[in-house]
Formats: structure tokens, sequence, C-alpha cells
């Protein structure tokens, strides 16, 4: 692999620089993964434009670029990487590394929905909902969400998407929850029914342990009372053998 990536192969180059960025092999060498991951994403390797502006993003292996991120961010999602839409989706909605831009972040996003990505269609859902909270113009609106802390969406979410995965807004997650919470919890009707049903089945329960309880006790009254025939029948007979032998 190294040879091939001195050769100038943009995948070898890629390749090597997966395994410097996470220590496969070696040790980890930031600088190292995000010079090859240059190489290789100035002859259009797209997994390697995503690795270089996640980099450039995060400043791994070098100063904190958020412009240049974006700038790499478009190269790769103009080839239909999807996680370079979604992220690049984010960096425009929110102004990071350049103005902020609601109709390329909702185009963007709408790229990466179509492939099947299930953050870029939470975004634009978010999006729409925003909208129809706020109908004054967007840029002010947008002013508003980056200047108060109320705002409807987290100024640091890319962050964390970078870090591990995006989530949606804090009130929104806390919404979802409340309704999800709701469609799970049984209606009052329901649990009565429930206690109903448990109450009828111990009932019948004990009943049935009753009656069984009953069937034995009548058994051995039974049993008792045969033994006790038996008993008075030897004693007849006893009796009997006893007077035929005086009488002899």
């Amino acid at each position: 692999t190294g040879g091939a990536a001195e050769q100038g192969y943009a995948s070898a180059q890629f390749n090597l620089g997966v395994m410097v960025h996470h220590g496969m092999g070696g040790l980890e060498n930031h600088v190292e993964a995000r010079r090859l991951y240059g190489l290789a994403a100035e002859q259009g390797d797209a997994p390697a434009q995503v690795k270089l502006a996640v980099m450039q993003y995060k400043g791994q292996g070098g100063p904190q670029n958020h412009a240049e991120a974006r700038r790499i961010f478009g190269l790769a999602a103009e080839q239909g990487k999807v996680e370079a839409q979604d992220n690049l989706g984010i960096m425009h909605e929110q102004g990071e590394g350049g103005p902020v831009d609601h109709a390329e972040a909702r185009r963007l996003y709408s790229l990466a929905a179509g492939q099947g990505s299930a953050e870029a269609s939470d975004a634009l859902a978010r999006l729409d909902q925003q909208h129809a909270h706020y109908p004054w113009p967007l840029a002010i609106a947008c002013a508003l969400v980056v200047i108060t802390s109320a705002g409807w969406c987290c100024s640091t979410r890319l962050h964390g998407r970078l870090a591990s995965r995006r989530g949606s807004c804090q009130k929104h997650q806390k919404a979802r929850r409340a309704a999800e919470a709701k469609q799970r919890r049984p209606s009052a009707k329901v649990r009565r029914s429930g206690e109903e049903a448990a109450a009828a089945k111990a009932a019948t329960k004990a009943a049935a342990k009753a009656a069984a309880k009953a069937t034995e006790e009548a058994a051995a009254a039974k049993a008792a009372a045969a033994e006790a025939t038996r008993f008075a029948e030897e004693q007849v007979l006893i009796e009997l053998l006893a007077e035929a032998a005086t009488t002899e």
C-alpha cells in the first residue's frame, strides 16, 4: 500500500491514510493521515475528500478550518457522497464556514434523503417545522437562533454529528419521546380491563383449588367409611365364630 501510495494511486493513498489515521499496523499519525487524504482528495477521491473535510472541521492533524471543510465537503457532495451532503447541509443551515443558506441546506438534505439518509429526512422535517413557527424572513429567524440561547436548533450540533452521530434538537427529541411514551402507555380503560381479567383469573384459580380440595376430602371420607364398614364386618364375623365355638 505504501509503495502504491508513493506512486500516486489515489485509492492506495486513501487506504494508507485510513490505516495511519486509526493506528492500524502502527501508531496513529493524524498529520500524516491528513496529508495522505489530501493527496487522494486532490485526485477527486470522494471518500478521501470526506475524511479530509472532517479533519479540517475538527482540527485533527492540523489547524481547524471550517471554510476549507465546507469547500471540500462540497466536492464530495457533488460526487453523491451522502455523508458529505448531510454535513454540508448542516454547515449551510448553521452558517459554519460561510453564510447561512437555508435553501442550499434544504437542497443538500433532499439529495441525502433521496439516498436513504434518515438524518437528512429529519433535518428537512425540522426545517419545515421551524418555518411554520417563524413566519418572518429566514435571515431574521436565523440571526435570532444564533444570538439567543433558546433557539430551536443546537448551535454545536455538527460537532456531535462528526464525533458520533447527529441528533435532532433537544426540544424536538423531548416532544417525540413524550409522544412515543404516550403511545406506549395503555389507557385507563385498557388498564382496568387488564386488572379485571387478572382478578377473574385469580378467582377461577382459587375456585379450582377449592374444588380439588373438596374432592380430596370427599375421597378421604369415602375411604374412611369403607374402612369402618370393613372393620364392623370383621367384628361381626369374630363374634359369630366365638359364639359357634362356645356352643360346641
